[in-house]
């Protein structure tokens, strides 16, 4: 499949910010900071806006499926309950 000159250059981009700061363009109020705060934020959004949603729709814990686009700050600790 060919792509345009745009795709590659945007693509470029996005992989010059990666290289910036990764973390900073996915969480940008955290950009340049903690590495550490930006996993604990994961964790806390899973706790508190996810988890309760998976128990209140008794979601079954065999199979989850999350269409991201990031470095697995969600889907790490979801793991522990799927």
């Amino acid at each position: 499949m060919e792509t345009s000159s745009g795709d590659c250059s945007a693509r470029s981009k996005w992989n010059d910010f990666a290289e910036d700061d990764a973390f900073g363009y996915i969480m940008t109020d955290l950009a340049g900071g903690d590495p550490r705060l930006f996993w604990e934020s994961g964790q806390k959004t899973v706790k508190e806006e996810l988890l309760p949603i998976v128990q209140e729709f008794e979601v079954k814990p065999t199979v989850g499926l999350e269409i991201g686009c990031g470095v697995g700050r969600l889907v790490l600790p979801l793991c522990a309950i799927f």
